[in-house]
């Protein structure tokens, strides 16, 4: 077994332990993603990405390599645990 040193470990590779760990390797920090599955998962965790979440995209500078695999959706159906259905119009040239 090799040893390394190590700044941050981070647990957990799901979106948020993922975007975390590349800020952290961005800022010269030697980070270890710890997670319990050894490959990705099937399905998609999320289903869309709010404005917030784009940032975080090109501040990780993860936007041209997602770019191919997100695409913009003009409306979306929130359906709450009473079963009602509430829809937001998706921006597409926010001010």
């Amino acid at each position: 077994m090799s040893s390394e040193i190590l700044d941050v470990i981070v647990v957990g590779c799901g979106p948020v332990g993922g975007i975390t760990a590349n800020y952290l390797g961005l800022q010269g920090l030697r980070t270890l993603i710890i997670d319990r599955d050894l490959q990705p998962p099937a399905i998609p965790r999320a289903f869309s990405c709010d404005d917030e979440t784009q940032r975080n995209f090109q501040a990780a500078g993860l936007v041209d390599e997602l770019a191919v695999v997100l695409w913009h959706c003009q409306s979306m159906d929130y359906i709450d645990g009473k079963k009602e259905k509430s829809k937001f119009p998706a921006l597409v040239n926010p001010a």
